[in-house]
Order: structure tokens, then C-alpha cells, then sequence
């Protein structure tokens, strides 16, 4: 389920023999009409932290008891009008809608290709009325729906019309609904392929390398296309596998997080290059967002977790002597990204 909370947690961190530095506000400056937030101590001093209570609020869902209530993938939910809950089932192909008191209302859509109907239900966008709006990942299609459940529109995204506007060798690779029926395109750079003996081969840097991504606004009719920022993709280490050289991700990959939503609507993109993130409103503003930070260190439980998601992922491709021949190969950080995960609240507090 989407976090309801966006911040910026930026805490301090001092040294046992030192008092820990007062509370001051961002210094905030402009230049050449970049808004640029620095933070250099956190507004909290320990344990004045916004938290999260222990004890939900509200629970939805269960192992035993009926269908409505059991759930295979949940991957968004969203709060709709009159504090009912819309969440979407990627397992079911389906939108489940709740009460406030987690009572089941009515079930949206279900398995299939017809309109109303879902191959990949990805995102949740509350509309006015109480209409909502569903995202289709695979069938890049929009579905509305009434309060009372009755369908609206089905529209899908012609995804060849986007990429003829899109110098290769990016592609775009996943969109998302926003709120004033446009899209936010997330982009991807195919790998180079070229020929060996006649055999298609695709080329690779050497070492650890970020291809590049970026992030385009796109009209409700497909005919404008604006560029938000171009980025760095995940990072990925090419190592020689047995059958040849082959990208995987190391420990703690740095990747860029994009999130959108707000009061007003923003989108922040964060490289976790740096302690950075850049917001863009609607008319095309940017504010860069940093802060004070000292290097975390990554963990031996960290390391642990990626060798034994990289073993399940080639278990059935590679015998045991060379995923660890492979794993060999990638060197454990010894620091954290500064940045993980980017969340908006709806709030724009």
C-alpha cells in the first residue's frame, strides 16, 4: 500500500561527546530560478519524530474467512471519497473497495482483456465524485469507474505514438496516470546489439555502469511531450557468467525513486547520487531538496539478503560453484545510498 506520509526525515548525526546541534530552519535560496532548499540539522530533536503508531489504525485483509478479505498482490491503494479505500490486487486482476471501518463494499473489475476488466491493475487515482481511476501496467489502458462501481471509460495508450517522439535508443518503458489526464512516462535505454559470427550479441560497459532513463510529462491526447529530467537508471555491474558477460545489480544498487502527487501536484526524483532530491510542479518549477548527511554503512545482513536473492535467481540456471564464482566478483559496498524510497503525501504537508 502507498505511504500516506511524504517527508524528509533528515536527522543529525553527532558524536557521543558532543550536544546535539539546535533545530534551524532550511536555508533557501534561488538560482537562475532553481529554488534550492538546504537543510543542514533536522527540525526534531530525538524523539520528537513523527512515528507510526504501533497499532493500525484501520486493518483490511486476512488468511481465513471469505474471498473478499484474502488477498494475492496488493500493489496501490488509494483513499476515495467519504474515507472509503479502493485497493488493487495485482494477484486477482481486481479493485476491492472498503467502507472506512474495513467493511467490503464492491469488487471493480476482475480477469481479462474486455473494458472493465484487467490484465495488470498497477496504480489508483481518486477523481472527483468519487470516481476512480485504474492504471493498467500491460494493457497501458485507463479505467474509470462511478462511486457506484459503474464503468465510465476504458482508454488504452497507443505506446508507438510516445516513442516516435523519443530519440533511441531510450524507449519508454512504463506509464503513469496523472491528474490532469496526462502521463508521466518513466523511460528506458535498450542495450546496444550488434553481431558476432552471425549470432546476435548485446553489448555491455565493463565495470559497474547506470544507463540512461529519464521522465517525460505527455498530454492527455499524446500530442505534447514534455521533458521532466533525464537520470541514471539502476546500477549494474557487468561480471563474466559462463555464458559470457552478463549485467547484474550489486548489493545496495543505487537507483533513481520517482513519486508524484501533493498539494499542489509535484514530481520528486531522487538519483541517490548524492543527499538530493529535485521536485517539478505543473508549471514547470523546479526546487532541489538537500540535506546534511553522513555516510550510513551497509550491513553484513544487507550483503546477506542480495547473495541469497542473486542464488534464487540463478538457481536454476547455474550450479552452486558458480553463482559463488559470480558472486565473487561483486564487491560488497561499504556504504548506503543516502537516500531510499520517495513518498508524496496527498496533503502537501
Amino acid at each position: 500500500m502507498k505511504r500516506i506520509l511524504f517527508s524528509l526525515v533528515l536527522l543529525g548525526i553527532t558524536g557521543c561527546d558532543r550536544a546535539p546541534e539546535p533545530p534551524r530552519a532550511p536555508d533557501v535560496a534561488d538560482s537562475a530560478g532553481i529554488r534550492v532548499v538546504q537543510n543542514t540539522t533536522s527540525l526534531w530533536r530525538s524523539g520528537e519524530e513523527w512515528k507510526v503508531s504501533e497499532e493500525p489504525t484501520i486493518s483490511i485483509g486476512s488468511f481465513e474467512g471469505t474471498e473478499e478479505y484474502q488477498f494475492v498482490d496488493i500493489v496501490d491503494a488509494t483513499r476515495l471519497s467519504g474515507g472509503r479505500i479502493a485497493i488493487a490486487d495485482a494477484g486477482t486482476k481486481s479493485v476491492r473497495v472498503f467502507a472506512l471501518t474495513g467493511t467490503f463494499l464492491k469488487t471493480l473489475g476482475g480477469p481479462g482483456f474486455g473494458p472493465g476488466e484487467f490484465q495488470d491493475p498497477r496504480s489508483l487515482l481518486s477523481l472527483e465524485g468519487g470516481r476512480v481511476q485504474v492504471w493498467d501496467g500491460t494493457l497501458f489502458r485507463s479505467t474509470v469507474f462511478t462511486e457506484g462501481g459503474d464503468l465510465v471509460s476504458a482508454e488504452a495508450v497507443d505506446l508507438a505514438t510516445i516513442a516516435k517522439a523519443i530519440d533511441p535508443p531510450l524507449y519508454p518503458a512504463s506509464l503513469e496516470p496523472l491528474p490532469d489526464g496526462g502521463f508521466l512516462v518513466r523511460l528506458i535505454e535498450k542495450a546496444g546489439v550488434g553481431k558476432s559470427g552471425g549470432v546476435k550479441e548485446t553489448s555491455y560497459p565493463v565495470g559497474r555502469f547506470r544507463r540512461q532513463s529519464g521522465a517525460l510529462r505527455v498530454s492527455s491526447d499524446l500530442m505534447k511531450v514534455d521533458t521532466v529530467m533525464f537520470f541514471a537508471d539502476v546500477e549494474q555491474l557487468a561480471v563474466e557468467a559462463p555464458w559470457g558477460v552478463w549485467p547484474i545489480e550489486p548489493p545496495l544498487a543505487r537507483r533513481t525513486w520517482i513519486a508524484q502527487g501533493g498539494t499542489p501536484h509535484r514530481i520528486c526524483i531522487g538519483e541517490q547520487q548524492a543527499p538530493e532530491i529535485a521536485c517539478f510542479q505543473n508549471g514547470g518549477s523546479l526546487t532541489l531538496l538537500r540535506w546534511s548527511a553522513t555516510d550510513a554503512r551497509a550491513t553484513e545482513a544487507e550483503i546477506s539478503a542480495w547473495r541469497q536473492e542473486i542464488a534464487r535467481d540463478f538457481g536454476q540456471k547455474l550450479s552452486r560453484e558458480d553463482i559463488f564464482r559470480m558472486l565473487e566478483l561483486v564487491p560488497a559496498p561499504e556504504v548506503r545510498p543516502p537516500h531510499s524510497s520517495i513518498h508524496l503525501d496527498p496533503s502537501g504537508t
